[in-house]
Order: structure tokens, then C-alpha cells, then sequence
């Protein structure tokens, strides 16, 4: 059968999902002596409900965005909601609603330069609680998320700009993806069979860059002087902006603000003539477009 996936959130539809996956509810089996001829006793202990992993494109709710970039600010917003199942008539199937869910990790797709690929967002959650329903088979009223995916995304689109390293952030053919992860740490609560997720602080994923041979003289002058000869003091640091692009080029879906940057590693692999830079980055911040998202 035909399937399709929604997400909700705080009882609104926020748009419609590519591929789900996790969020397998269990129980502990806690084995003790004393059962019947000699046997060991075996009786349930908590309940833990994995992450739940999500693949999206563009036009999806504000709220999921807000979730992401609130989340990015080491705000930490706790979202209800459900992943919603149905058929290609649109009548639903079943939900696997959540609660008390922070997000765990978000991603940013890898960019290729001569690349036609879609892009997507990925991101994962940890809810406190979860739990399987059959669905109403009542239809599932998409609203203008049912035309969303009209909207073109793809991975070669993008552009970056570091400091004054205008020239290699030119001729730029690649960039990895960028992953922001947030730590959650479980804490039992009383008698309660379940456990309360307390959040534990973001982490940047590092940017890496690859540029040709050609272009890579300012990264590589970066590189001498901040790594080699040790002036990597915050003024030498570099912000910047990374903007995923309509297919026209003409304005950014999304942008991400980089905020001290510190170049770390040069690799020039064998065989090709390009280079490849890494760098920390301390801060990252999220905007989108209005035309992004619906509802």
C-alpha cells in the first residue's frame, strides 16, 4: 500500500514529509531469582521511546523552522506532536504521537556546485513519551502543504562568503553538510517508569570547503598565518554567510550566519587538483524566507 507521511505540532499539520524512521517504543525485562522451580522472575522495568528521524523539503510550517532555529540558539523548545500516516487518498492511517520532543540533531545538505540533486533538511528529536494510534481514515486535510513540493530545491544552488576571501569563495565547488547537534541527557523521575530529557548544549558541526587549485591561494595565506604561525586570536577569525539559493540564484530560501570562523586543516588529495579547508565555527544562526514556509 501506497504510503505518504505529515507532521504535526501542537495540533497543527506543519507540512508533509519525505521519509520517517526510529520511534520504537520498548520496555526493559528485569530478571530476578525466586521464580517457580528455580527459574528467574522476569517483570518490565522502564520504558524508553528512541529518536524519531525526519526528512523534509521546503514548504513546511513556520513552526517546524522556528523549531529549528529557536533550537540553534540554545533555546531549547519542547514540541507535542504526531507523525501522521496515510494513503494516497489522503485518509489517514495511523499516528505515532509524541510529547515533551527536543530536537537531537539537524542537517543542512551537502552542496555540489555542478550537482541537479534535491535538497533536503534532516532532523531528529527525542521525545519523552510516544505512543502508536490507529488513524481516524478520515482525509487528511493537507491545505496548501498538498502543492508544496512544487518548489525546487536543489544542491547545486548555494553561495558562500567568508571574510575577505572573496576569490575562493567564488570558485567554490563543494561544501559539506552542516549538522547542528544538541545534547539530551534522560533523567528518571521518581517511581515513574519513564524518564524527563533535559537539554544538554549545541554543538557546530565544522565547515569544509573545496575550492580549485586555482582559487585557493587566500585560504591557503589564511591558513599559514592563522594554524602555522599561530595568530588565531578573535580578530582573526572570520564571519560569514552560507545561503542555499532558488535555481534562479536570485535570492536564499535559507541562510546561515557564521560566526567566528577559525581555519584548521588544508588537504589537497591525491590526484585532483582542488584543495579542501576546514574550520571551526563557533556560532551558527538560522533565517529563511518568507516564501519557505506555509501556514
Amino acid at each position: 500500500m501506497f504510503r505518504n507521511y505529515a507532521l504535526e505540532l501542537n495540533g497543527s499539520l506543519v507540512g508533509k514529509i519525505d521519509k520517517v524512521a526510529g520511534g520504537t517504543v520498548s520496555a526493559e525485562v528485569v530478571t530476578t531469582a525466586g521464580g517457580p522451580y528455580g527459574s528467574p522472575k522476569k517483570q518490565l522495568g522502564n520504558v524508553s521511546y528512541s529518536p524519531i528521524e525526519l526528512t523534509a523539503g521546503l514548504g513546511m510550517g513556520r513552526a517546524l523552522y522556528d523549531w529549528i532555529k529557536q533550537s540553534w540558539r540554545s533555546e531549547a523548545p519542547r514540541e507535542d506532536g504526531a507523525v501522521v500516516i496515510f494513503d494516497e487518498k489522503n485518509n489517514e492511517l495511523r499516528r505515532q504521537e509524541f510529547a515533551n520532543a527536543l530536537l537531537t540533531e539537524t542537517g543542512f545538505p551537502a552542496l555540489e556546485a555542478s550537482a541537479k540533486d534535491p535538497a533536503s533538511i534532516t532532523l531528529k528529536f527525542q521525545p519523552e513519551r510516544s505512543r502508536y494510534k490507529s488513524g481516524s481514515s478520515a482525509p487528511v486535510k493537507l491545505g496548501p502543504y498538498a502543492t508544496a513540493g512544487t518548489l525546487r530545491w536543489l544542491i547545486g544552488n548555494f553561495r558562500i562568503i567568508i571574510g575577505d576571501l572573496e576569490k575562493a569563495c567564488a570558485k567554490v565547488t563543494r561544501i559539506d553538510a552542516v549538522r547542528v547537534k544538541f545534547g539530551v541527557v534522560p533523567e528518571s523521575v521518581g517511581t515513574s517508569r519513564g524518564t524527563q530529557t533535559v537539554s544538554g548544549g549545541v554543538e557546530f558541526s565544522n565547515l569544509k570547503i573545496t575550492v580549485p587549485d586555482s582559487a585557493a591561494t587566500e585560504l591557503l595565506a589564511w591558513f599559514d598565518d592563522f594554524a602555522v604561525k599561530g595568530n588565531n586570536s578573535d580578530r582573526n577569525e572570520k564571519n560569514g554567510l552560507l545561503e542555499y539559493l532558488t535555481p534562479d540564484g536570485k535570492k536564499a530560501y535559507f541562510t546561515i550566519k557564521l560566526t567566528n570562523l577559525g581555519i584548521i586543516k588544508i588537504e589537497t588529495p591525491p590526484g585532483k587538483k582542488e584543495v579542501t579547508a576546514e574550520m571551526y565555527c563557533e556560532q551558527m544562526e538560522l533565517a529563511y524566507d518568507a516564501a519557505v514556509a506555509l501556514g
